[in-house]
């Protein structure tokens, strides 16, 4: 074979291919070249090779079993160079071949698919969700003006829970618990049956658990009516006050015990009635009395007996041998009126007289017997005083 005219038709080939490439690539598409690297001058002489250009104007090589072509007809856009399967035996190569180094226009590089975008970590500040490695950007608990990229979503529980409060820990490692002190139940006040108490307001810890708050008996009182959730420190009516207790002016203090004085039943214990004193007996007990007659005196009935009972005091003379004042009660005093010897003592009982000599008179003096000294009738038992001797 003639070494310059091989090379030669391998000059025109490569022309053609350049001038049908430039006409594809106006049309918008990619041409695809196929070199069969066979035909390639080696040292020593051409192999067999053919590159044909248009009708007439191109060399020809020896073997008519090869054919390569560029077709450039009006379709313009559809460029390829063939080499005949039967021809194998030549070198020729399928240009469909992956060893060809062709690539293939339907699968374009995207130089964009190389660049690989810096995701944020976790407690970096984001705006979006995509920004983040995690895909979470959440609000940052410490600034809620801004987001973090978080480990996970954060969902608002509820605050009586303690636990998640929507937002992410500064770090981003994990959501937020609602903030130390946040109430997770609130104050109340409890009127029992027979106490009261308070209990303040639960809080949150900070690590998802509410702390129970302090219980606060309410002593003598019942919770507030004006303010509900604490105890009352004041009262106006007994029915402020905790069981076992009565309203005193305004403080509630403990019922007074049977037969202790008072002044109004709700001040006794129940079942009682104040009768002067706490007692169990619905009805007052016996008043004092003196008997004008026999000037005999009965201390009045109180509610000292067992159990709250009246009761049944003794009947005595009148101290000092005063006679009754009434029929209630006794005298302190008497008095002698009158001239000698018809002088009269009042205010003593029978058997005494009047003794006004003493700063104070009283009838501590009894009466004297016939012969004895005197000065009045009343100092004689038998009423008579004559030349100063009870007659």
């Amino acid at each position: 074979m003639n070494t310059k005219r091989s090379s030669n038709s391998i000059k025109w080939g490569l022309l053609t291919a350049v001038l049908s490439c430039s006409t594809l690539m106006v049309g918008g598409c990619e041409l695809i070249v196929d070199f069969d690297r066979s035909k390639i001058p080696v040292e020593g002489g051409l192999e067999d090779a053919t590159v044909d250009g248009p009708e007439g104007d191109g060399p020809t090589g020896d073997s008519a079993s090869s054919e390569g072509s560029v077709d450039t007809g009006a379709g313009g856009g559809d460029s390829s160079m063939t080499a005949d399967s039967s021809s194998k035996d030549s070198g020729a190569v399928d240009s469909s071949s992956a060893d060809t180094g062709s690539v293939d226009s339907s699968s374009p590089h995207d130089s964009s698919t190389n660049e690989t975008s810096t995701l944020l970590a976790n407690g970096a500040t984001c705006t979006s969700s995509g920004q983040c490695t995690s895909d979470e950007c959440v609000t940052d608990d410490t600034n809620t003006n801004v987001k973090v990229c978080c480990a996970t979503g954060c969902t608002a529980g509820t605050q009586a829970s303690c636990g998640n409060d929507g937002n992410c820990q500064h770090s981003g490692s994990a959501c937020a618990d609602f903030a130390s002190g946040s109430v997770c139940l609130a104050a109340t006040c409890t009127d029992g049956a027979n106490s009261s108490s308070q209990t303040a307001a639960s809080d949150c810890n900070g690590t998802g658990t509410c702390t129970t708050g302090t219980v606060t008996p309410c002593g003598t009182y019942k919770c507030s009516t004006v303010t509900t959730t604490v105890c009352a420190t004041t009262c106006t009516v007994d029915s402020e006050c905790s069981t076992g207790n009565y309203c005193n002016g305004t403080a509630c203090v403990a019922l007074k015990t049977l037969g202790s004085a008072c002044t109004a039943n709700d001040q006794c214990v129940s079942p009682a009635t104040c009768n002067v004193d706490c007692c169990s007996s619905a009805t007052a007990c016996a008043a004092a009395a003196c008997n004008l007659a026999t000037n005999m005196f009965t201390p009045a009935s109180n509610c000292s007996g067992t159990g709250g009972a009246c009761t049944s005091p003794t009947a005595a003379p009148c101290a000092n041998n005063f006679a009754c004042s009434s029929t209630t009660a006794c005298g302190t005093t008497c008095s002698a009126t009158g001239v000698a010897p018809l002088a009269v003592s009042t205010g003593c009982a029978s058997g005494a007289y009047c003794d006004t000599v003493p700063t104070t008179p009283d009838c501590a003096t009894t009466q004297k017997a016939t012969g004895a000294a005197c000065n009045n009738n009343y100092e004689c038992l038998n009423g008579a005083c004559v030349a100063n001797l009870c007659n």
